[in-house]
């Protein structure tokens, strides 16, 4: 496919990036803000890690009867792999999955928009891929960061979960994570 034409680019409709840290709950109200930008009638790309592209297509009907049923040709899922293959992204920290994103982040958007699809208009990252805001001030792409989570989870994440990891309160004894 070759590249769009200036002409066309102009009545292309806008085309938002979503992307959410790859934790469930992170995921299901970025798709949420995705159905709501596909009823605007907005192109939307929503880029999320494979391990988390794997379960939403395998098990949920996310895909086949929210998007691709009710809106064709304005909905699509792309991955980028921020660990190896076989790794869940939610057993990473938030400072580890920031360092091995970023550099992916930048290039999809860049690969993205010499792809000859619609150009990525404007890109929402999750209140946690803040790193997002300079790539896309580079590549002169429109912002906005989404806080998914609510006050007390923003107060757990920066002020009372590393305390409670350094006096070893948490993780509790016999914790283990759902999606094993």
């Amino acid at each position: 496919m070759g590249h769009l034409k200036a002409a066309d680019q102009e009545q292309s409709p806008p085309h938002v990036l979503l992307f959410p840290y790859p934790c469930p709950s992170h995921v299901n109200i970025m798709l949420n803000l995705a159905e709501l930008v596909c009823l605007s009638g907005l192109q939307v790309t929503f880029l999320v890690t494979p391990v988390t592209h794997h379960r939403l297509l395998h098990h949920t009907g996310v895909y086949t009867t929210r998007f691709e049923t009710e809106y064709p040709n304005r909905f699509r899922f792309e991955t980028i792999s921020v660990g190896e293959p076989d790794e869940d992204p939610m057993c990473r920290d938030v400072a580890s999955f920031r360092a091995a994103a970023k550099p992916l982040l930048r290039e999809f958007l860049v690969e993205e928009n010499r792809s000859g699809r619609i150009p990525i208009s404007c890109m929402v990252t999750d209140g946690v891929a803040t790193f997002g805001i300079d790539i896309a001030q580079e590549l002169g792409i429109q912002v906005f960061t989404y806080w998914i989570g609510s006050a007390a989870n923003i107060w757990f994440y920066f002020c009372a979960a590393s305390e409670l990891l350094q006096a070893g309160v948490l993780p509790f004894e016999g914790w283990f994570p759902v999606f094993n």
